[in-house]
């Protein structure tokens, strides 16, 4: 994640860049409610917070007060939700858990086609990313 975020920062558009989640590849970042949990739940609340208080910045960051813009400064947060290079995958990786990984596909089907019933609006899951069809191609 460092890697990551050095790169991202010391590009020419870095500064446009306050606020960075990092995660791993088996997270689908185009899913944005996928995303957000697994950035929010896999990163520690003190470990995998980064805050850099006096970062480039740039005029038009809404947050910067006067001093900060006419210096060109900002402050940056990097989330790090990626399993650390030194874990052992058997004992700190936990186990993935979701309706799509988890579930049988015919199950995830028979779900999804009785959503309405369930109270909710028929071809719409509780996350709206999610329908019949897409869960049949992934």
């Amino acid at each position: 994640a460092e890697q990551v975020v050095s790169v991202l920062r010391s590009s020419k558009s870095g500064v446009f860049f306050q606020y960075v989640m990092v995660v791993d590849e088996d997270v689908d970042v185009t899913n944005l409610p996928e995303f957000l949990h697994a950035a929010l739940s896999r990163t520690h609340p003190l470990r995998g917070v980064q805050i850099m208080e006096l970062a480039p910045g740039h005029a038009l960051i809404p947050f910067s007060d006067l001093h900060d813009k006419m210096h060109s400064r900002g402050a940056t947060l990097t989330f790090d939700g990626t399993t650390p290079v030194d874990s052992d995958p058997e004992i700190d990786v936990p186990e993935r858990i979701s309706f799509r990984d988890t579930y049988p596909a015919e199950l995830q089907e028979k779900v999804l086609a009785e959503w309405g019933r369930y109270g909710h609006r028929p071809g719409v899951a509780a996350n709206k990313n999610v329908t019949a069809e897409s869960m049949a191609k992934s």
